[in-house]
């Protein structure tokens, strides 16, 4: 799991995300926006109905933790500072997993 600030919601800043942490060999499945059309050409992407959410339930609870996180944690955000608070959240994400399933 990870988070990335983007600046909008182009395909060009979707294709950072892909280009930095999707295999190209990778199966993906998204909703049916279409701002993932134009890297079909490097990636295998099945695109389904969201239903809501409904289809991507486990994307939106993560995604709804983040920003819960987010808000409750810090009184102020500072875009600067953006990736480095999603990296703490991983960081507990992680630590918490492994102190509830230790080895």
């Amino acid at each position: 799991m990870y988070a990335q600030k983007i600046d909008n919601y182009s395909s060009k800043e979707l294709e950072k995300i892909f280009t930095k942490h999707i295999d190209k060999q990778a199966r993906v499945t998204t909703d049916l926006w279409k701002g993932y059309r134009p890297l079909f050409k490097d990636y295998d992407i099945t695109q389904i109905e969201s239903a809501g959410g409904i289809n991507f339930k486990a994307l939106h609870t993560v995604i709804h933790q983040v920003k819960y996180w987010i808000r409750t944690t810090y009184s102020w955000i500072s875009e600067f500072n953006i990736d480095r608070y999603f990296d703490v959240f991983y960081y507990w994400c992680v630590f918490y997993r492994v102190c509830q399933f230790p080895i």
